[in-house]
């Protein structure tokens, strides 16, 4: 029965008539089972892709403070290595620790008869240069003086070292060579 009414319609016609039915019945698919979870399927990958923006422009604003904080270490330990005579350029490092041991021998309470600098040479990475020392004073003070000019000027090495007593109780006179050690310019 079905047949026989199908016989008396176009070809043409039961085609398109098909088609339509396929295609609305695509569209209502898609319309009420498809398009919600395809919906909650691309809002999850932009939000994923969003999180993981926000979490690399973090790490790399992380990274940037831990760099900071590093090269901040680095200049302290330069700076404990080198000591503050480094950074100056050479004609001014003798002043500045000549200037350096008297400001050390007033607050140890003893006295700075003479610094005489040498001429330099080349140690391996480093550039040497040697004072000839002389200070006076209580035993006490000479110590606690050499103590804070080694800290304060470093890096610097006694090469030679001599104390000889005086006549006073307690005072001697020390006469030192002493070499500071700094980075080539």
């Amino acid at each position: 029965m079905l047949a026989k009414s199908l016989s008396g319609i176009e070809p043409r016609v039961l085609l398109m008539s098909l088609a339509s039915v396929v295609g609305i019945t695509g569209l209502a698919s898609y319309r009420y089972l498809f398009k919600a979870d395809l919906r909650s399927l691309v809002e999850r990958r932009d939000a994923r892709s969003r999180s993981l923006t926000e979490v690399t422009a973090e790490s790399r604003a992380m990274e940037g403070r831990r760099i900071d904080v590093i090269k901040s270490e680095v200049k302290a330990l330069e700076s404990r290595l080198y000591g503050k005579s480094a950074r100056l350029p050479p004609g001014q490092m003798v002043s500045y620790i000549i200037g350096a041991l008297d400001a050390i021998a007033v607050r140890h309470h003893v006295r700075l008869v003479g610094v005489k600098p040498g001429t330099g040479g080349k140690v391996l990475a480093f550039e040497e240069v040697p004072f000839d020392i002389a200070v006076s004073g209580d035993f006490f003070g000479l110590y606690g003086w050499l103590q804070r000019a080694e800290e304060e000027l470093r890096p610097m090495v006694v090469k030679q070292f001599h104390l000889v007593p005086l006549g006073e109780k307690g005072k001697a006179r020390m006469e030192l060579r002493v070499v500071s050690y700094r980075p080539p310019a």
